[in-house]
């Protein structure tokens, strides 16, 4: 084989490799938002744009600008507590705070 068809043959295995992963990372994070929709929403803004029901409710898109993403897994997993009046306890299975944060994350990419 040549060097172009070695060139060629990496590229389509990439190509291979790559899109799977982008389509599941694409679910991950819608995932991710339904999760925020059903648990979040009434409180927290889980778009890119608008305020939060409740004022104190920090706006998803600005946690990425706030805080360390990571540091919110292990509350997430272990259970997060309402720290505020109105807020319900959370508790989430590892994949659903891979899903929720992979969303957040999403939320800070333009």
């Amino acid at each position: 084989m040549n060097r172009l068809t070695s060139a060629f043959a990496a590229a389509v295995t990439l190509g291979l490799i790559i899109q799977p992963m982008a389509e599941s990372q694409a679910q991950d994070i819608r995932t991710g938002q339904a999760i925020a929709r059903q648990n979040c929403a009434r409180c927290h803004a889980i778009g890119r744009s608008g305020r939060s029901a409740r004022p104190e409710a920090t706006p998803f898109r600005l946690i990425p600008r706030r805080y360390p993403v990571e540091a919110l897994e292990e509350a997430f997993g272990e259970g997060i507590s309402g720290n505020h009046l109105g807020m319900p306890d959370f508790q989430f299975s590892p994949r659903e705070v891979d899903d929720l944060l992979g969303y957040i994350r999403s939320l800070g990419r333009r």
